[in-house]
């Protein structure tokens, strides 16, 4: 009897399955702990790869202004990706961002270096994981913007009537109206800048003096101020009604500006002489005009934006 007690227990087979599976549990349980630490990671490396797309093109198109020096526009590139981050920050975890302007200040590049804690990582003696995202921003075009106008449908966004004169000396002048006018130069007007760009058209009189030739048809650029909080509008901005703003008028003689929010627009006429200081210039639905033998030089480290209305 005892001999067959022992024969049964031996060959019954009964809760093997069970066994099998007790013995299998941690090993499935570490498998789908990895799985799951994985895809955590994966989705925090695509975070940082954000992060740094996000700090790469805000901070080329703060490279494209007059005005931007490297110390500002890697600023911007760290404060950019830092702040794409900080809506997916993981506990226990502190992201770093490095930046640096390209050579000739062609672009930027922006790295963005995470190191996490891995919970599995611990039990399989790996505690964390270096997660690093690299993006890189470059310029296309006329490089370095002196003056842009933002209006795309307005008629002579840009124009010089009259010996007028405006000089942006080693960066670009560009209007992204579409008008078949778009950048209009007559009557002995002078304009001059490394590039002049039309997303629509140019109208040259006899007598116009402009170099080099304006490219037309130009693809729009966007706004490269956009990502900024906007400046103070000064209540004289906000008129309340439809009756359109009056430009301010600087009517000959020689006057220097400050940079800041022009509501209505500028108007420099009758041989005024005005000299923009550094800044950045916005002229708030109205345009800016330059006319009857003015001059209005644009340094490279000032910047004109001119918009229908930019709030």
């Amino acid at each position: 009897m005892r001999q067959q007690r022992v024969s049964k227990f031996w060959h019954d087979e009964r809760g093997g399955l069970a066994l099998a599976f007790g013995l299998a549990l941690p090993v499935l349980l570490l498998g789908a702990g990895a799985m799951m630490e994985y895809a955590t990671l994966t989705a925090r490396r695509a975070q940082l790869q954000q992060a740094a797309d996000t700090g790469a093109l805000t901070a080329a198109r703060e490279l494209s202004l007059a005005n931007a020096d490297d110390t500002r526009v890697v600023s911007v590139a760290k404060s950019a990706a830092l702040a794409s981050l900080a809506g997916g920050h993981q506990e226990g975890s502190a992201a770093t961002v490095g930046a640096s302007v390209m050579e000739k200040r062609s672009g930027v590049q922006v790295v963005v270096n995470e190191t996490v804690v891995n919970l599995m990582g611990k039990v399989m003696s790996l505690p964390s994981s270096e997660l690093e995202a690299r993006a890189t921003a470059k310029l296309s075009g006329g490089g370095r913007l002196c003056v842009l106008t933002l209006d795309p449908n307005a008629g002579a966004a840009i124009r010089l009537d009259t010996a007028s004169k405006l000089t942006a000396n080693g960066c670009s002048v560009q209007s992204n109206s579409t008008d078949k006018k778009s950048i209009q130069v007559r009557d002995s007007g002078f304009l001059l800048a490394e590039r002049i760009c039309s997303s629509g058209g140019y109208e040259g009189r006899v007598g116009a003096n402009v170099s080099p030739t304006p490219l037309t048809d130009c693809p729009p650029i966007k706004d490269p101020l956009a990502s900024r909080p906007p400046p103070p509008v000064p209540a004289s901005c906000d008129n309340g009604s439809l009756v359109p703003l009056l430009p301010r008028k600087i009517n000959g003689g020689n006057r220097t500006l400050d940079p800041g929010t022009y509501c209505g627009g500028l108007i420099v006429t009758n041989g005024a002489n005005v000299t923009l200081r550094e800044g950045t210039y916005i002229f708030n639905q109205g345009p800016l005009i330059v006319d009857k033998g003015s001059t209005s030089p644009a340094t490279m480290s000032a910047s004109i934006s001119t918009a229908t209305s930019r709030r």
